[in-house]
């Protein structure tokens, strides 16, 4: 069951929200979160994160939670920029690049979180 939720974000600049916006299906919402606290508890169906905005300690954190909870995590994490701290996470160059894959992230995350609720 397809569910209306967010796709959080992390880290991305005003022009880059907007382009996400618009290039998101209408039946997704679109949530900005300033706190790495946010992020991790946000519903979300997707989170896209720019490792840019974060610090050394933003990225142990995730690092830390994302071990433990990515197998059985309902939601997907994008992670734009350098190398993500956790294997499972689909990594891109850029927000252009994750951008022009928007379609097949947001069918896998779906995918995802179809596969962990029936669990």
């Amino acid at each position: 069951m397809k569910r209306n939720i967010s796709i959080v974000a992390y880290g991305l600049e005003t022009a880059q929200l907007s382009q996400l916006n618009e290039a998101m299906a209408y039946s997704y919402t679109l949530q900005l979160v300033e706190t790495i606290t946010d992020l991790l508890v946000a519903d979300a169906l997707c989170c896209i994160i720019n490792a840019e905005a974060l610090d050394a300690k933003g990225v142990s954190i995730l690092q830390n939670y994302y071990i433990d909870a990515a197998d059985y995590s309902t939601e997907q994490i994008i992670w734009i920029g350098e190398t993500p701290p956790c294997k499972a996470f689909p990594c891109y160059g850029s927000f252009g690049e994750m951008l022009e894959e928007l379609d097949s992230i947001l069918q896998a995350a779906q995918h995802r979180y179809d596969i962990h609720s029936e669990q």
